[in-house]
Order: C-alpha cells, then structure tokens, then sequence
C-alpha cells in the first residue's frame, strides 16, 4: 500500500481508485447483461413440436391437472416436480420474440437493466412451482431454490469478479 505525503497525491491516488473500481463495476454488469440476454434466448429454443409433445403425453403437464407434485404421462412420467425441464420449446416463437431489456439510470448515475418476456402466458409457463396444469419449468426458481437463469448469473458473476482480481494482481 502507498504512503501518501501530501493530501493532493492522497486524493489524486484515490480518484484514480474509484475510477478502476467503477470501471470494474461497469464491465461486470456489461458481462451479467449480456449473459443473461444469452441464458433467455438458449434457454427458450427448445426443438420439441406440438405434435412430438402431444405423441409423449404432454410430459410437461401434471395428471389429470392434479396436485402439484404430480407429472403427466409420457416421457417425463416419475421425474419431481422440482426437477428442471429445460429448455423452454419454441412452438410459436411468440415467447422467445417477445423478450425485452429495459435500460433505466439509477439515482447515483449507474445502471439498471430489468429483463423478462411480455407474451401474456409467459407468467404461466416460467411460474416457479409451475401452475395446476403445468410442472415447474425450472427457469427462474424450482420449488424456491434458484432456478437455472439465476444459477447461471452467480457463476458468471463469480467468474468476472475473479478474473478482474487475477487481473488487478498482475
């Protein structure tokens, strides 16, 4: 750590630190956005048609629109309830084309992005704990634990943070 002999090389030094540190905070926020624009398309480009699905029993629906822990005939027939079923398939593609980032400054001049998907069924098809028709797609949360889109953004986050470290130490 620097010693500092004048209260001008103090706050010159300290400037130059703030800035590193909100140039950091930048770029991780840059690398969290643009990783969960990546998650929300791969996640909903699933391949299965209408007509596979309703071949396997519609494996993704619970039986007879039953209690909640209770899965479909089919292919997924005795898989929990909890158990990710990803990804998301592209019927229509009016879920995966309906997807948004809303860009908004924060009070203190930073930056906050909010994403998610504006189809009217999306709140049904991505609902943690599913629906009572539909088990849980795993996407956001599955039974109240972080789900795949949120697993994916703390590993990211874990990865940036330390390659900026590795980074600052070299």
């Amino acid at each position: 750590m620097a010693t500092h002999r004048t209260n001008a090389a103090f706050i010159k030094a300290f400037d130059k630190r703030i800035e590193n540190l909100t140039h950091n905070m930048e770029s991780i926020h840059r690398e969290l956005v643009n990783g969960g624009i990546e998650d929300h398309n791969d996640l909903t480009k699933g391949t299965l048609s209408t007509k596979q699905l309703r071949k396997d029993g519609h494996p993704f629906a619970r039986q007879n629109g039953g209690g909640r822990g209770v899965v479909g005939k089919g292919a997924r027939k005795g898989i929990k309830k909890s158990r990710p079923v990803l990804p998301i398939n592209k019927q229509t593609g009016k879920l995966r084309n309906s997807f948004y980032k809303v860009s908004t400054k924060t009070l203190f001049g930073g930056r906050s992005d909010k994403m998610g998907f504006r189809a009217y069924y999306a709140r049904f098809v991505l609902r943690p704990g599913g629906t009572r028709k539909m088990i849980d797609r795993g996407f956001y949360s599955i039974s109240g634990k972080p789900g795949v889109i949120r697993r994916r953004h703390r590993t990211r986050l874990q990865i940036v943070r330390k390659r900026l470290t590795t980074k600052r130490k070299n």
